[in-house]
């Protein structure tokens, strides 16, 4: 008899989804957009994409935010 091929267990619950992330399209990071230094990709939408960034001000003040940027191809409209 043959023996049926071994299964992964399924990942535990609150684990990261399996499949292409946001972080593996587009450009490198961190890159800069602006006076942000834009750290990952967060989300994309119909129009828009989300990235967490990071905001650095006088005195070595920083912190992080998000940043909303409009997709490329619609920014002309």
């Amino acid at each position: 008899m043959s023996e049926a091929p071994a299964q992964a267990p399924p990942p535990p619950p609150g684990s990261a989804p399996q499949g292409p992330t946001p972080e593996s399209e587009g450009p490198a990071m961190p890159m800069r957009f602006g006076k942000y230094t834009l750290m990952r990709k967060l989300a994309v939408g119909g129009m828009a994409e989300l990235f967490l960034a990071l905001q650095k001000s006088v005195a070595g003040f920083e912190k992080l935010i998000v940043v909303k940027r409009v997709l490329p191809h619609l920014v002309k409209d």
